[in-house]
């Protein structure tokens, strides 16, 4: 009886984890929470790829970031957070940061791609919550239930997209609490 109660109640809980994650954001179709590991081979299968460099204090190389395709552009740094930044190990991603390449364009061309990459993130999750104009730049906020979405010009023009899974934005305000 015992240990059909405890194999119930396991069955329970796993459920629960999967339901838990499933409702994650994603980001390219991985859900935030995936172990960092599991997260960049699925995002190396769709075609990233690890860019490395050395270190100057240990001459050790490191890998910095992936590199791939995004939306439309081609080109883009992707960084991924976990809670403690080890990305080698199975702690789980919270956070990825997208830089897109804008280097060279006009002004009137650099409007346009953020003006359609708005438009376009619109269509995927409805009208944004926010926009905000911290010092010299333009954050347009989605506040989504799984977390929030930030798409950032800076006026030195660039574009920063930043996923905030709803498991760091709890990290976040259970930091701040004791402030």
């Amino acid at each position: 009886m015992k240990k059909s109660l405890l194999i119930i109640t396991a069955i329970c809980l796993i459920g629960v984890s999967n339901t838990v994650y499933s409702q994650e954001l994603k980001f390219l179709g991985v859900p935030f929470g995936t172990a960092s590991k599991e997260f960049n081979h699925r995002l190396m299968d769709k075609g990233f790829t690890w860019v490395t460099g050395i270190d100057n204090t240990t001459n050790r190389e490191y890998r910095g970031e992936l590199k791939g395709d995004f939306w439309k552009v081609r080109n883009c740094e992707i960084y991924l957070k976990s809670f403690c930044n080890d990305y080698t190990k199975t702690f789980p991603i919270t956070e990825a940061w997208v830089i897109i390449p804008t280097d060279g364009m006009q002004t009137d061309e650099f409007a346009k791609l953020y003006q359609e990459l708005i438009s376009d993130f619109e269509g995927k999750y409805g009208d944004f919550s926010e926009i905000k104009y911290p010092s010299d730049e333009i954050q347009t906020i989605w506040h989504l239930n799984n977390g929030d979405i930030f798409v950032e010009t800076i006026m030195t023009f660039s574009i920063r997209i930043r996923y905030i899974s709803s498991i760091r934005l709890r990290q976040i305000a259970e930091k701040n609490r004791f402030k």
